[in-house]
């Protein structure tokens, strides 16, 4: 039996059309990956403090109310317009470079102005304690990136050699944060750190594998489908002679 012209032209414009939308989730799913990818979330303990030494919160014990008032600071700071929009001139290929540049300056100014806001919510004993540890961390970050300032200079043109050095000294400034910030707590801050460490670790090993067990899966969907397509196309073949 002949399948007629106009219902296999509807069949294939829609697995097109399936495929298609179905692309185009998992691109928009990559994006949303590689946006948060090394991004902080925005936090009275500064970007080198929270990347260097994870788990520093716990050495602060917020409030209900203090936890309420930290996020309605964060809401408002990523709602506003002039952050949303050189977030988006930060994305963006084709802007020139002194846009990009002006853009990263209004995230910095940005996240300056929440780091301080938050600070503010703080009790007086957890602002010195903070503000001791954010002092000592951008000391030891400022000292290891002025002694490879040069060298990062001179590597100019040699994007293998300037990757590798901007690598280095994210490792050097990691362990150098790590030493002085460990030297300003008790043992019992350290454990506590751990502790909360060693959990989001677990969490995080968790979902890589719940990722990876999610893809394999995929992968086997589409060697079924494939195999069907082709059974599919081999009964149309038939029809058609």
């Amino acid at each position: 039996m002949k399948v007629p012209l106009l219902c296999r032209s509807v069949v294939v414009t829609a697995l097109l059309v399936s495929l298609t939308i179905s692309a185009v989730g998992q691109d928009e799913k990559a994006k949303k990956k590689r946006a948060g990818r090394g991004q902080t979330a925005p936090s009275f303990f500064s970007a080198d403090v929270q990347k260097s030494v994870p788990g520093i919160r716990a050495v602060v014990s917020l409030s209900r109310e203090q936890r309420t008032k930290m996020a309605a600071i964060r809401q408002a700071a990523l709602a506003d317009e002039a952050y949303k929009a050189a977030l988006k001139t930060t994305k963006d290929k084709s802007a020139e470079r002194k846009d990009r540049r002006a853009a990263n300056r209004t995230l910095r100014e940005s996240k300056a102005a929440v780091q301080a806001k938050l600070l503010e919510v703080l009790a007086a004993e957890q602002r010195t304690l903070v503000s001791k540890i954010n002092d000592a961390a951008a000391a030891a970050a400022s000292s290891v990136r002025a002694e490879y300032k040069q060298k990062i200079k001179d590597s100019k043109g040699d994007k293998v050699a300037r990757k590798a050095l901007t690598k280095e000294v994210g490792t050097k400034v990691a362990a150098s944060v790590k030493e002085q910030v460990s030297g300003l707590l008790s043992d019992e801050q350290k454990e506590a750190i751990a502790a909360v460490a060693k959990k989001v670790g677990k969490k995080r090993r968790g979902n890589k594998k719940k990722g990876a067990e999610g893809g394999k899966k995929k992968g086997g969907k589409k060697k079924g489908d494939k195999r069907k397509g082709d059974a599919d196309a081999k009964k149309e073949k038939e029809a058609v002679s």
